[in-house]
């Protein structure tokens, strides 16, 4: 039987009922709040979401999540937000002994790739898939951190961090197209 590919691609989508504030005064439930948008991303799920990000949260790190939806509060920085995101700014694959993490949430011609191929590194980076705290990792950890934080594929608040690319299992557009 042979099926529309137009429903067979369709993304979930899953609704967030709570207003969320992203703010350097909650970092724990920002940083799982933008740790579960980045999982969803990865997983193909569309999150509708409402709240507000305070002036303290540099916004052009999260673009290539999903944005918060229209509000009457929402700035000039949640109307850029919604307006450069789309599927694959900031992601990561994984293969044999590397991670290879591609950034294009940059302006133009200065998009970023990188290879992790180091061991520790790679430990390191897995480990940030999750919320943790800075004070809580060993020394080669807490220096990956800063490493990647210089390349702003970490979010830190307060003394937590999460990676910011999500995992691209497959591309979110039909492969001819890219």
């Amino acid at each position: 039987m042979i099926r529309d590919a137009s429903v067979l691609v369709r993304p979930r989508t899953v609704q967030v009922d709570q207003r969320m504030v992203l703010s350097s005064a909650e970092p724990q439930a920002t940083i799982s709040f933008v740790t579960r948008l980045r999982d969803l991303q990865s997983a193909s799920t569309d999150v509708l979401w409402h709240g507000l990000v305070t002036a303290d949260i540099d916004v052009t790190l999260l673009v290539h999540l999903a944005p918060p939806q229209p509000d009457a509060d929402m700035d000039g920085r949640m109307d850029h937000w919604r307006t450069v995101h789309r599927p694959g700014l900031c992601f990561f694959r994984t293969g044999p002994g590397f991670i290879e993490i591609r950034d294009t949430r940059r302006p133009l011609g200065s998009a970023a790739r990188f290879v992790i191929d180091d061991p520790d590194l790679m430990d390191a980076f897995k480990r940030f898939l999750n919320p943790c705290r800075l004070a809580d990792l060993s020394a080669i950890h807490q220096e990956a951190a800063q490493l990647l934080l210089e390349e702003q594929l970490l979010l830190s608040l307060g003394g937590w961090v999460t990676a910011l690319p999500n995992r691209m299992r497959r591309w979110p557009i039909p492969s001819p197209i890219v």
